[in-house]
């Protein structure tokens, strides 16, 4: 595909041969995504992308995944060519536990904060029903800088207590938040990460954490719920949208990507920067 990158473009082949398993809702959305790339005026930021995933050495993993390198690739590092602005801002993701959502969390909040990705002040705010939920990631980031190997190269670049980070050249925060929208209206979050989204009980943090981004043009957010119940209110919400979806729909307006890795991990793209309100 023009303008793609082969990473992307591997995770694709790899589901579309059948060398992942993956649903039809997968394949619908490889099928858009290589038509975007072949209609469309877009393009890969290939050495962002390259900066990002090479943050990965600071953490403890073992491997960035083909998946993480497709949906990293495509949310964080694929731009409009005419405007410069994202192509999806917004990536919705239904994943299973154990399948590595705060790892994944901590590595793209840390890529967005860095340098690499070139805008200062763009905060990352991460929202979640409990003070554990919220600052997991964080500490996971924090866990990671502090590795011996590499806490006089990693203090050089950031700073942190146990309940943010902050890189020094860019002045871009990463913060946990709990369910509490109350005191919230103050931020201006370039990224907003929604953490296990399925346990809210109303949309008064979605509103509050979402109002900024409408005036950010670099702005987007990150939706993870994890599937717990068939009685969870947003989880019926999502359900009733999908079902009501009709098959050419799900192909050029709100698209999932369910990834092969595990049973239970399902990952969603969106298409657009426009938002829907679930409701």
């Amino acid at each position: 595909m023009t303008n793609c990158d082969p990473r992307i473009e591997a995770y694709m082949e790899a589901v579309e041969t059948g060398k992942v398993e993956a649903s039809k809702d997968v394949k619908a959305l490889m099928k858009h995504v290589r038509k975007c790339f072949e209609t469309e005026d877009i393009y890969v930021d290939q050495q962002q992308l390259t900066d990002y995933l090479g943050l990965a050495r600071y953490f403890p993993y073992d491997e960035v995944f083909p998946w993480q390198q497709f949906v990293i690739g495509l949310h964080d590092c694929t731009y409009w060519r005419e405007n410069g602005r994202p192509r999806w801002p917004d990536l919705f993701c239904l994943i299973g536990r154990g399948a590595g959502k705060d790892g994944t969390i901590a590595l793209e909040s840390t890529a967005l904060a860095s340098e690499y990705n070139g805008i200062r002040e763009y905060d990352v705010d991460i929202c979640a029903n409990n003070e554990d939920q919220a600052l997991r990631p964080v500490q996971d980031i924090v866990g990671a800088f502090e590795q011996p190997k590499w806490l006089k190269k990693l203090q050089r670049f950031f700073k942190w207590t146990r309940e943010k980070v902050v890189c020094k050249s860019t002045r871009s925060t990463i913060k946990g938040h709990t369910n509490n929208p109350g005191g919230k209206d103050g931020l201006r979050s370039g990224m907003v990460v929604l953490n296990e989204i399925h346990q809210y009980q109303d949309y008064k943090n979605i509103n509050v954490f979402t109002a900024w981004e409408r005036r950010s043009t670099h702005a987007g957010h990150i939706t993870l719920p994890r599937e717990m119940s068939g009685r969870d209110r947003w989880m019926i919400c999502w359900r009733q949208q999908r079902e009501s979806c009709s098959e050419e729909n799900r192909t050029t307006d709100y698209c999932r990507l369910s990834a092969g890795w595990t049973a239970r991990q399902r990952y969603t793209m969106r298409r657009t920067g426009k938002r829907q309100t679930h409701r």
